[in-house]
């Protein structure tokens, strides 16, 4: 038998796989390269990709970035989300490097509730 599992918001009932199809959350990792380097700018853009699309971009999404290994760990300074866009497909993240080197790997973390 299987049970059906419920919540309640303002009266209305909404099954919970309708709830968590308005929960994504992902993780994308990016090693910085020689061409991002030479570009002398410390921010770079990284598209983070839903496994499943949002029907809008009527959502609110959070993202952190961190420092999964670094060339030369004391060199390394802030690194944090700049600015972002939302679409359908994704969020594109502008992560400010500071002194991050070529070879340095960040992981960009997003979540994201839809309306």
């Amino acid at each position: 038998m299987r049970k059906e599992f419920y919540c309640t918001k303002d009266g209305d009932q909404y099954a919970f796989d309708v709830i968590f199809n308005k929960i994504k959350g992902q993780r994308t990792k990016h090693t910085v390269t020689q061409a991002e380097h030479d570009l002398g700018v410390p921010v770079i853009l990284v598209p983070v990709t839903w496994t499943t699309p949002f029907s809008d971009t009527n959502y609110n999404c959070d993202q952190n970035v961190r420092i999964v290994s670094a060339v030369d760990p004391t060199s390394v300074d802030t690194v944090y989300v700049n600015a972002f866009t939302l679409t359908p497909e994704g969020v594109l993240v502008s992560v400010y490097l500071g002194t991050l080197s070529v070879g340095d790997v960040i992981e960009i973390h997003a979540l994201a509730i839809h309306d």
